[in-house]
């Protein structure tokens, strides 16, 4: 088997090697993420209001990845993919992006209730801009909610690489990001 094909279409094998390796490089490269974040920000009050403000849309944007890709399994076998089949207009991506958006516009309105529920103790300035960062940081279900929905397509065709690099990618598009501000 070429190099090409092995990147094309990966067997339960390869798929669960290339898995565990990028989960690996993945982690690590989250390491790097947090070592940059604390370099620019310290043990600040900055900080863990950065930390806050992002931690309700991120754990949602979770638990979409894992949601979306299992909720699709049983769909995503009985679809045969034949000429003329529009995927991006299937029932399972329109689907995905709505509930997508729908989990971003809610958070979206629910964050100055849960942030104040989560960060007693903080004054109404510190909360107004938990909210603001949390509202930006709503972006990150949106595309979580996408790259969940592409992850299951892959998975169906037994195409592992792209779906796992992208943990990989996000963290380094991160860092540059953070440096970058």
């Amino acid at each position: 088997m070429s190099w090409r094909d092995k990147v094309s279409k990966q067997g339960v094998r390869d798929a669960s090697i290339l898995i565990a390796v990028f989960t690996v490089l993945s982690q690590l490269v989250g390491l790097i993420r947090e070592a940059v974040l604390a370099n620019l920000f310290g043990t600040s009050a900055e900080y863990d209001l950065l930390l806050l403000a992002v931690a309700i849309p991120g754990m949602v944007g979770s638990m979409l990845m894992v949601a979306i890709p299992s909720a699709g399994i049983p769909h995503l076998q009985g679809v045969a993919l034949k000429p003329g089949y529009r995927l991006l207009a299937s029932p399972f991506v329109l689907t995905n992006a709505m509930l997508t958006a729908i989990a971003a516009v809610f958070v979206w309105f629910a964050l100055p209730a849960l942030s104040s529920i989560l960060a007693t103790g903080i004054t109404p300035e510190q909360l107004g801009m938990v909210v603001g960062w949390g509202r930006i940081a709503c972006v990150i279900i949106i595309l979580r909610g996408f790259e969940s929905t592409f992850r299951a397509l892959q998975h169906r065709e037994n195409h592992f690489l792209t779906s796992t690099l992208t943990p990989f990618a996000y963290n380094i598009v991160l860092i540059l990001t953070l440096v970058t501000l």
